[in-house]
């Protein structure tokens, strides 16, 4: 009992991403942005200023090349135009493209405006030669390091301008012990490569997410806009959506298509122009103009198609891989089914911003939205919506032993799918602020409750699909559909206006994010673990736990040696009260 008492204790202690699992399990990789201007101190021989083409001015170390720090200067992000030194080398002007001036601090990197004037003038765009190390720029986005002609090292910056990115999973190339204490270990088998496309200088670049190693850097046509994940890799599209080519993940090798294939007129695709979707066979006016196509995330993963209530009872999903939200002016939700066209669902939020920016994700059957409240001065908001089958529940029998077609996982055909959903919803105040990019976490058998992940000005804010984002929450009201309602054994929380948010509810720990503007998330082997990669200015990959820790695996910084020290403890406690236990029974017996 008392070891039981002892591993609880233990177990439960653990609470998100600890501070000893900080740097092990998460890292970042900062980033300047495409370089324009390298200047250089001839009091300093040991760093250099770059001047960048959205504004900021950063501090990097010769021999490394690691970042020492990073400030915007023009806060117009023109580009940075030039770089001037006072004699002592303490202090640089920067001067932007348009009519912004700025000293900055060559040790700190504070930034204030100046009028005063700077006589030693440095600037320079290539090479630029700082104690023994020669510092250049290649095709504009690397900035690259030589000592006596050899590359020392390399910063590949057009990962700080990333348009397009996807993510495969490959096998390892060679097994992970159980007790490395890195991501490796969350990630298991799989080798996520993250591959990027930069929108300067047309660059495609590889990162391993297990390690945050630079694996290859590619210049690729013009032609190509964005990336998609395909059975070969990577393929290579260009802005009409069309395939011309591919790429493969590991080596960087590229294949382009010299003929186009022919039209299929099996297969249903839709477009988008304007205020109008259409395809090969219905069109469909929104009655204003088109600000967002939102596809369902994480379709390739597992799914729980029933919501089971706390009587028993059974709530079936609309379960629908066809469905696409187009967010339109106004703001409205449109909920398509893209075979058949028909409108599933449409919902106008009356108190959205159309100016502002607006945060789809589509997932499962429910759609959570993130926007601007235009009656209200710095109020954003949440919305969800779930969707849920009208069929009725008819006990454990026939998904035991099949051949009803009305469970809905035989249908064969879209046409088949129903058009006509149980459709709740619910608005919140989000009180983290305006978002930039919005995302949920997967698992691989998607049994594990979905994460919504927010990028704010905080860093990476996650709260739980089924707990606050339910629209379910305070069901005994009558706007709630009768069969959705909270029964007396359910423990949702009551309805509140506000999401309740705490600092622990922040993934990215400690660090701070610049310029978010897309998070991507993978599964891992464990079912309680999902990674988001967070890309911006810079790359920030971090475990996402499902809960305060891995509920189906022990974290290799689990204390053993405390573990063994109590066990013992007990065996041994054990073995004395029952040697004494017997002795005085036999005493007892002689008296």
């Amino acid at each position: 009992m008392v070891s039981k008492v002892v591993l609880l204790g233990i177990i439960c202690g653990t609470t998100g991403l600890l501070e000893k699992e900080a740097g092990h399990y998460d890292w970042k990789m900062s980033f300047i942005g495409s370089p324009t201007v390298l200047a250089s101190s001839a009091s300093d021989a040991t760093s250099a200023l770059v001047g960048t083409t959205d504004g900021y001015i950063a501090k990097i170390r010769a021999h490394d090349g690691s970042l020492v720090w990073r400030k915007l200067a023009c806060q117009s992000h023109l580009p940075v135009y030039s770089v001037a030194f006072a004699s002592d080398g303490h202090y640089a002007q920067v001067q932007c493209s348009g009519s912004e001036t700025l000293t900055v601090n060559t040790q700190t990197g504070f930034v204030t405006a100046t009028d005063s004037y700077f006589s030693e003038y440095n600037y320079k765009n290539s090479p630029l030669t700082v104690g023994e190390t020669k510092i250049y720029l290649r095709e504009g986005a690397i900035i690259v390091g030589e000592v006596d002609g050899t590359p020392k090292w390399t910063r590949e910056e057009s990962l700080s301008n990333s348009t397009s990115n996807v993510i495969i999973s490959l096998p390892h190339a060679s097994s992970m012990s159980p007790k490395t204490k890195n991501l490796s270990w969350l990630i298991g088998d799989s080798r996520p490569i993250l591959v990027s496309h930069s929108k300067h200088h047309q660059r495609i670049v590889a990162v391993d997410l297990a390690n945050s190693t630079v694996l290859w850097g590619s210049q690729v046509d013009p032609e190509i806009s964005s990336l998609s994940p395909s059975a070969e890799g990577v393929s290579l599209m260009d802005s009409a959506g069309t395939t011309i080519g591919s790429i493969d993940p590991l080596t960087g090798s590229i294949k382009y298509l010299r003929t186009q294939s022919s039209d299929d007129s099996t297969t249903s695709t839709y477009s988008v122009s304007g205020k109008r979707v259409y395809s090969k066979t219905w069109s469909i006016e929104l009655g204003g103009d088109i600000l967002k196509v939102v596809s369902p995330s994480h379709t390739d993963l597992g799914l729980v198609p029933v919501l089971v209530k706390g009587d028993a009872s059974v709530v079936f999903k609309y379960m629908n891989p066809n469905l696409v939200v187009f967010v339109s002016e106004g703001i409205y939700l449109t909920v398509l089914d893209t075979v058949t066209g028909y409108i599933v669902h449409q919902t106008f939020i009356e108190s959205a911003d159309s100016n502002a920016p607006v945060h789809v994700v589509l997932c499962d059957n429910w759609i959570v939205a993130h926007y601007h409240n235009k009656n209200v001065p710095n109020r954003y908001e949440v919305i969800v919506i779930d969707l849920f089958d009208k069929k009725e529940d008819k006990g454990v029998f026939p998904l035991i032993f099949g051949g009803d077609k009305d469970l809905g996982f035989s249908y064969k055909s879209a046409f088949e799918l129903p058009v006509d959903p149980i459709a709740i919803s619910q608005q919140y105040v989000f009180p983290g602020g305006p978002v930039t990019a919005l995302a949920v976490t997967g698992t691989l058998k998607g049994v594990s409750p979905r994460q919504l992940l927010f990028a704010t000005n905080r860093g990476i804010l996650a709260i739980r699909k089924d707990i606050w984002l339910n629209p379910r929450r305070g069901g005994t009201d009558k706007k709630i559909h009768p069969r959705l309602a909270l029964t007396a054994d359910e423990s949702l929380p009551v309805y509140a206006h506000t999401l309740p948010t705490t600092w622990t509810d922040y993934v990215s720990h400690k660090h701070t994010l610049d310029q978010v503007h897309t998070i991507k998330t993978f599964p891992t082997h464990l079912e309680s673990v999902s990674v988001a990669v967070s890309l911006g200015k810079d790359i920030y990959v971090c475990p996402v736990y499902i809960g305060n820790a891995p509920y189906d695996v022990l974290s290799p910084f689990f204390n053993y040696w405390l573990l063994y020290v109590s066990v013992s403890i007990v065996v041994v406690a054990v073995t004395v009260t029952s040697i004494v236990a017997k002795r005085t029974d036999l005493n007892n017996k002689w008296k």
